[in-house]
């Protein structure tokens, strides 16, 4: 076990008047070599307000063209620990940059000592700790030919009641190459997986909710683009394009001397959804599929007509109530899955056997929603076959047994119990004084020569007396014309 001496420890720290002294120190333990700390000095001051004052600029290209607008950002930020009042920014403009103007605009408590100007920047600032301000200069390259150079810096100081002791970011510096660009574009909008497309020089870096992105970039410039998938199962599958040939390397670099276009594929891994009809009358197709990790896989289901989902089971387990208007989901795949559904026939479809049918009801020939065993109930009216529906008149059917005394069934869905007109009454049969009978009994012949139907009759046994003391007086009418002739 390593040990380390307390007279070294107590030997560690001490003061030497304006300085705090660290170092000079070793550990040691026995079988390894001694741990060596370098000399630290820290400076003991009082009175003094220090501040962290930065700068960046970058105008999002990698090259400009002769005689084209350009657009400098330019932020300037504090990160304390002093609020600093009168901070000054000044920038020192290239000869090739003409027609320069500004506006600012300041964050988080950070206030601009002018919202505008022209020309090179010469301003102040008071930035509390964490605030910015950010100006945005915009010029015009001047007109040239051939190759050349933009360089545009930007400084940053702090007032003389504030020290500034991180002073490597108080400037900064865009330097553009000059002369006939080219358009340079990457694509992976057909990627499955994520990731970003980052180019060398920095003008492209196309990640999270990029698709596409393009750039220019100076001709003959070589740039460098970078594959970076995002972490998890994200990798990336390939260039294409102007790239193609660098293949899954994740970088490809390219030689600017056109317009320039790319593809980069990011993927994820997949998994194949199989599905099966045993049975079948309909037919399921999910997707994606194969569906990539974590991903949806959404399945629409095609009964045959008049079918319909019977059942649905994912790896041997019932899913069929997850289904909704024939579609069911397998949220985030992570593996390969077996699908397999069964159909059976809809309400309303011919049928010989209570099996055929989703409902388990097989009535008067259709799959009907009950077992529909009313007198005067059918599962085949016409206009609502599948629904166990009233009898309306006509005789009962199937296996049912007619309705007593001849009569018919009534919108109650019951056979009526006495009839006042022959509709109430079953095909073939007349109403006389509240009893169906059939008509056959009421059909009057004369010698074989007069024969009266009084089928039609509706009412008491008086109006039926009246009919037939009607014939009769036609019938001796008739005898007395052939006894004459």
């Amino acid at each position: 076990m390593a040990q380390i001496g307390h007279s070294v420890l107590r030997k560690a720290w001490y003061s030497d008047g304006a300085s705090c002294r660290s170092g000079n120190y070793n550990i040691k333990s026995t079988g390894t070599s001694p741990l060596l700390g370098p000399l630290v000095q820290t400076a003991i001051t009082t009175g003094v307000n220090y501040a962290n004052l930065g700068v960046t600029v970058t105008d999002g290209a990698a090259a400009v063209e002769w005689g084209a607008p350009i657009s400098y950002k330019v932020v300037v930020s504090n990160a304390g620990p002093t609020p600093v009042t009168g901070a000054k920014i000044t920038d020192l403009l290239p000869a090739g940059l003409t027609g320069v103007t500004w506006t600012c605009v300041g964050a988080n408590g950070g206030v601009c000592s002018a919202a505008n100007g022209t020309g090179s920047l010469n301003t102040a600032a008071d930035l509390p700790v964490g605030a910015t301000v950010t100006y945005t200069v915009n010029g015009t390259v001047a007109n040239g030919t051939g190759p050349g150079s933009l360089s545009y810096r930007v400084n940053v100081a702090p007032p003389a009641a504030v020290v500034d002791n991180v002073p490597i970011n108080n400037s900064a510096v865009d330097t553009n190459a000059v002369g006939k660009l080219y358009s340079l574009s990457v694509d992976k909008g057909a990627s499955i997986g994520s990731g970003a497309i980052i180019s060398s020089p920095m003008a492209i870096s196309c990640g999270a909710g990029c698709t596409t992105q393009s750039a220019k970039f100076l001709e003959g410039q070589v740039v460098t683009l970078t594959a970076v998938p995002d972490p998890g199962k994200n990798y990336f599958d390939g260039w294409g394009g102007d790239c193609a040939s660098a293949g899954k390397a994740l970088q490809c670099t390219i030689t600017i001397s056109k317009d320039t276009n790319v593809s980069a594929l990011f993927s994820l891994p997949t998994y194949p959804i199989n599905t099966t009809t045993p049975d079948g009358h309909g037919t399921i197709v999910c997707t994606p599929n194969p569906a990539p990790d974590l991903k949806d896989a959404v399945c629409t289901i095609t009964p045959e007509p008049g079918y319909e989902v019977d059942t649905i089971t994912l790896d041997g387990s019932d899913v069929t109530g997850q289904v909704s208007n024939n579609t069911y989901t397998i949220p985030g795949v992570t593996g390969p899955h077996d699908l397999a559904i069964t159909f059976k026939k809809a309400l309303g479809t011919a049928c010989g056997d209570q099996g055929e049918c989703k409902s388990g009801f097989c009535v008067d020939g259709v799959c009907c929603n009950s077992t529909c065993e009313g007198q005067c109930n059918a599962c085949d009216v016409a206009g609502s076959a599948g629904t166990c529906s009233p009898v309306i008149g006509a005789a009962p059917r199937g296996s049912r047994p007619q309705c007593a005394g001849n009569l018919a069934c009534g919108e109650s869905g019951a056979c009526y119990d006495t009839c006042t007109s022959s509709a109430q009454c079953a095909a073939g049969s007349v109403c006389a004084n509240g009893a169906c009978v059939s008509a056959a009994d009421y059909k009057l012949t004369g010698g074989g020569l007069l024969g009266c139907d009084v089928s039609g009759q509706r009412g008491s046994s008086a109006s039926a007396a009246s009919a037939l003391g009607t014939l009769a007086l036609l019938a001796m009418a008739a005898r007395r014309r052939r006894a004459r002739a």
